[in-house]
């Protein structure tokens, strides 16, 4: 699996520099907002939403007038904290957990319109490796629960924005981004991991600032 993975990504980085040779436009971008987490999840309680940063770089390459392909490299902070209830007569037991992750988006990116501003959508697959993960219950905190979560995910993303011509080369750019993850990021119980099964979604909202070379 993991040869098939590094294929992939040899494939990925080769295209992009075919994709380069003979772009309309490269541009270059820094970005960072806010990544609003929910976990679907399935024998350890209610899940509720988490808030965490996400920052990124990002390479892109006109396909076309109104087409561009954009590869990213991105940290992400998701999470979330679930309340389990073990009888009538106790309280909940709420565990907060936090996942760091380096994330590869790969996406597609149609402009709607031409001139600025620009509105534009996008649609894509994000690659994702687990960095660290943590969790919280009552004054046991900063548990270590990496093993409990797969070290690569899989996710798929739609989204959209707009882009505004600072000057000819420098652009200020927001996103909306929908992430949904299709691997069950899930893999082994343990005492502060009691969950079955583990997929995240996430609500992206991002700024930057764009050039072009």
């Amino acid at each position: 699996m993991q040869t098939v993975r590094m294929l992939a990504a040899v494939c990925a980085g080769l295209a992009c520099i075919s994709l380069a040779a003979e772009a309309q436009s490269i541009n270059v971008g820094v970005y960072a907002g806010v990544n609003i987490t929910t976990a679907e999840t399935t024998g350890g309680g209610t899940n509720s939403e988490h808030y965490g940063p996400i920052a990124g770089a990002a390479f892109e390459v006109g396909l076309m007038q109104m087409l561009t392909f954009r590869a990213e490299a991105q940290y992400v902070q998701r999470g979330g904290k679930l309340e389990l209830t073990t009888s009538s007569s106790s309280p909940p037991i709420t565990t907060l957990y936090t996942l760091d992750y380096l994330e590869i988006p790969i996406n597609v990116r149609l402009n709607l319109n031409q001139g600025s501003p620009t509105f534009y959508a996008y649609g894509g697959t994000t690659l994702g490796t687990l960095l660290a993960a943590t969790a919280d219950r009552d004054d046991q905190t900063n548990q270590d629960v990496k093993n409990s979560f797969e070290t690569m995910t899989i996710s798929i993303d739609i989204g959209g924005g707009v882009d505004v011509a600072l000057s000819e080369v420098v652009h200020l750019r927001g996103d909306i981004r929908y992430n949904y993850a299709l691997t069950d990021e899930a893999r082994q119980q343990q005492e502060f991991f009691m969950v079955d099964s583990w997929k995240s979604r996430a609500i992206k909202a991002v700024a930057g600032l764009y050039f072009q070379l």
